[in-house]
């Protein structure tokens, strides 16, 4: 999804600066202005593309140390069984 938006924005990015430039060497100011437009909406719809990626790869980050913080806080936990057994004894 977000490769896709990506790459969407990306294409429109590039259309826009086509339509521009077909508007500026025909000195169409309308064409030029919607290519501009269709530029800069390309550009935030790549942005927000690239946004949800690492936006993605951190809650993929945060969710793994999730898992080796629990599985510290459970090797902890068995360390302090182990120890209490052997006050015990």
């Amino acid at each position: 999804m977000a490769d896709e938006k990506k790459y969407e924005g990306m294409a429109k990015e590039a259309e826009g600066k086509i339509q521009n430039g077909a508007g500026k060497m025909i000195g169409d100011k309308k064409m030029e202005t919607d290519g501009k437009f269709k530029e800069a909406e390309g550009k935030f719809e790549k942005n927000v593309g690239k946004a949800e990626e690492k936006f993605k790869e951190t809650a993929d980050k945060a969710k793994e140390y999730g898992y080796k913080a629990e599985e510290k806080v459970k090797e902890f936990g068995h360390d302090i069984e182990e120890k209490a057994k052997d006050v015990a004894a």
